[in-house]
């Protein structure tokens, strides 16, 4: 040893010693020979500079200490020779020492250690024990060179602290590390596998690696093992399901090293992690995607991100289809490789809307042509939403354009019928309206304008029952309530209507309700044809028709009548004097008299009928009295009036409609009905007047009630004329009920009268 010489010297004098050479020689030489090895021997001992301890192999007592080692220690050779190695003071691991000497008995010699050693100071150290065994004078001894090695020390302790930290590392860490042997056992599990898979690493260290492994990653797991130790390949990461101590399984993602060769390892160094979690969230978020990408490719929108350049990074169905291309052959591309835009002017709006989305980090929709793959020009609505990074910035579009083709065409559609609509409605030879629920006009053509009396903009500040007479309002307000309610979806009815100059007219009113989806009505439709002049016609015309007929039985009264009556006076003498002559004949002309009598009674009540002398001279409420009486007469059935006033003041003319209203209805209830009872009432409330002829028959035909009879046709004709509602109906229990109610002067009525 270079920094020690004197071991080199006493093994060359022992080699010397026992060489054969030296044993071939004197006695007396190898004596001289021993005594200088011996010597010199011992003047190393005392003069080492390195702490020297001789020990008796056999009882290892101490037998010496050289200078160096009593001045290391702070002893002197009489504390510790005599004693064992491990009973002296300076050698605290006593343990430690017995092994020393353990290992000597079983191997033969005694390996180089540290030991730990207390000087009479107290002071601890460490210290390098470098033994060595040798035979002077026939004994075995072992010389130790004890030699405080403080740089070692040091790094050994430098060397704990790092095997420390990488300790703290490993059983701290989430991640599971394994030693597994070459036969498959695993021989270290660091604490992590608790965490994960509920197992003690006691419980799994010298278990096969692979009994928990999933059946269907066994196999495969195994092979790449046996793989790796014929190769000493490094193992690729994989993955694989591992059971957890609940019985339920983990996915373990791993990595491994096979350092089988390394003498300090010798095994195969598995590093793994429970990624069970994070294949759950992949799973669902590929699910996610999988959901997305077939909600977008079912949108039949075309739905598409890209960037502000126009750039495609994504595309559904939809999109591919429109432009003859597919998914994977979009994305990349960019909106002019499809020539996507319609036409170079709109490529700088496009561009701007692209630009102001992104500075703005606000959506916006716009509308624009574009040219498919067929060619043709479509519109779309395309909604643009920024898509914003975490960092805030914005380099993503989101656009989803909506064909709205059909939309424009049906707008344009729209634009035209409303044009037309408009100019019909505008340029109608009748009156039209548009009229809100609550009767506001909301819009008038031309010719109501004229009808009324009123400019455009004062009807449109006015409402419809502004325009109608008083008594007339609950009639129309109840027909208002079922076209809203729906119980009839039109109605057709003559009215008055009073112009701004005070003036009445007739209008013709036909009403329709307008609905929304919801069946929430809008607004009526009313159109209105004036029929003042019809009106004044028909009034005209059943004037001449009742003077007519006034003439007619007039006629009758004064010359048939007369004709009758004289031939009936002829006819009695002619009989009375054939009864005195005693001549069969006589019975005949008695019968012929009779019958004279009764024609004549019929043609002056006919007569009556067509001239009601009574209507003129004394007013409607004798005239209708003597209408019952006749009726009574006449059918042969219980015809009754009453009145709660005497006296009816009422034009003639009027007079004459309600006679012919009550006079119909009666022949009605007789002939149709078979009534045996007819009731006529003639009621006054207020400013209004009803007539009401009721009867005990069987009750009209239906196509009769439905106004397709001549006579009712006539009645509500007549009704028409003094502004009268009309109304045919069952009457209760039985039989039918007319009613007319009016005004008791209705309107005009001087005027009309007059003329």
């Amino acid at each position: 040893d270079a920094v020690h010489p004197w071991r080199q010297v006493v093994l060359a004098v022992i080699k010397i010693c026992r060489s054969p050479s030296v044993k071939n020689s004197s006695d007396h030489q190898a004596f001289t020979v021993s005594q200088e090895a011996e010597a010199l021997f011992w003047h190393l001992f005392e003069t080492a500079s390195d702490s020297i301890l001789i020990l008796e192999t056999q009882t290892t007592e101490i037998i010496g200490a050289n200078p160096a080692l009593q001045e290391f220690l702070g002893c002197r050779s009489s504390e510790l020779c005599g004693k064992k190695f491990w009973e002296a003071a300076p050698f605290r691991e006593v343990e430690d020492c017995e092994a020393i000497f353990r290992d000597r008995q079983r191997k033969g010699f005694v390996e180089n250690g540290d030991l730990q050693l207390r000087t009479k100071t107290g002071r601890d150290f460490r210290c390098e024990f470098l033994p060595g065994t040798y035979r002077v004078k026939g004994r075995e001894i072992i010389q130790c060179r004890l030699r405080e090695d403080a740089p070692r020390q040091g790094a050994d302790q430098a060397l704990l602290r790092t095997e420390k930290y990488y300790r703290a590392l490993i059983e701290q860490a989430m991640d599971i590390f394994v030693v597994i042997n070459a036969d498959g056992t695993s021989r270290f599990l660091s604490r992590s596998v608790e965490r994960v898979l509920g197992w003690k690493p006691a419980e799994l260290v010298g278990r096969n690696a692979f009994e928990l492994l999933y059946p269907d990653d066994r196999e495969r797991i195994q092979n790449l093992f046996y793989h790796s130790l014929t190769t000493f390949d490094k193992i690729h990461p994989g993955v694989f399901r591992i059971q957890h101590k609940d019985g339920s399984w983990r996915v373990i993602e791993f990595v491994a090293s096979n350092l089988l060769n390394d003498p300090d390892i010798r095994g195969i160094i598995v590093n793994s992690r429970d990624i069970t979690d994070r294949k759950r969230y992949e799973q669902e978020l590929q699910r996610e995607r999988t959901f997305l990408r077939t909600v977008i490719d079912a949108v039949p929108s075309l739905v598409f991100v890209k960037e502000p350049a126009g750039c495609f990074h994504l595309v559904n169905e939809a999109t591919a289809s429109f432009h003859g291309s597919s998914v994977e052959k979009m994305v990349g591309t960019t909106e002019e490789d499809y020539g996507f835009l319609h036409s170079a002017e709109q490529m700088p709006r496009m561009q701007q809307e692209d630009r102001e989305v992104t500075r703005s980090r606000r959506g916006i929709c716009s509308e624009g042509q574009v040219i498919g793959a067929d060619g043709q020009n479509h519109w779309f609505a395309t909604n643009k939403v920024p898509l914003v990074n975490e960092d805030g910035s914005c380099d993503k579009l989101l656009l989803v354009a909506t064909d709205i083709t059909e939309r424009k065409q049906a707008e344009k559609a729209l634009r035209e019928s409303e044009q037309r609509f408009h100019t019909a409605f505008v340029h109608a030879a009748i009156g039209k309206a548009l009229v809100a629920p609550d009767g506001r006009f909301l819009k008038v053509n031309r010719m109501l304008c004229r009808l009324t009396g009123y400019s455009e903009d004062e009807l449109l500040a006015k409402k419809v029952q502004e325009f109608s007479l008083p008594e007339e309002l609950p009639a129309e307000m109840e027909l208002n309530e079922k076209l809203i309610s729906g119980k009839i979806c039109m109605c057709e009815r003559e009215k008055c209507y009073v112009r701004k100059s005070g003036e009445i007219v007739w209008g013709q009113v036909n009403v329709s309700v307008v609905r929304d989806r919801q069946q929430k009505p809008l607004y009526f439709i009313k159109e209105i044809q004036d029929i003042t002049e019809r009106k004044r016609l028909e009034k005209q015309i059943l004037e001449v028709a009742d003077r007519e007929q006034a003439r007619i039985g007039q006629d009758l009264h004064d010359s048939l009548c007369q004709y009758l009556s004289g031939i009936k006076f002829r006819t009695s003498l002619i009989a009375q004097k054939l009864g005195d002559a005693a001549l069969p004949q006589a019975r005949d002309a008695s019968e012929i008299e009779t019958l004279l009598g009764q024609a004549l009674e019929q043609a002056r009540n006919i007569a009556h009928g067509l001239l009601p002398v009574t209507l003129g001279s004394q007013g409607l409420v004798p005239a209708l009295e003597e209408l019952a009486v006749s009726v009574s007469a006449l059918y042969n059935v219980s015809c009754d009036f009453q009145s709660n006033v005497p006296v009816f003041e009422c034009a003639v003319a009027n007079s004459i409609h309600l006679y012919r209203i009550a006079q119909e209805a009666v022949s009605n209830a007789v002939k149709h009905g078979r009534a045996t009872r007819v009731w006529i009432e003639l009621a006054i409330e207020g400013n209004r007047a009803r007539l009401t002829i009721r009867d005990n028959g069987e009750g009209l035909p239906s196509d009769y009630l439905t106004g397709k009879g001549m006579g009712i046709h006539i009645m509500r004709h007549r009704a028409g004329i003094l502004g009268a509602s009309f109304n045919v109906g069952k009457a209760r229990p039985i039989g039918t009920n007319v009613t007319c109610s009016f005004r008791r002067q209705p309107p005009g009525y001087e005027k009309q009268d007059s003329s």
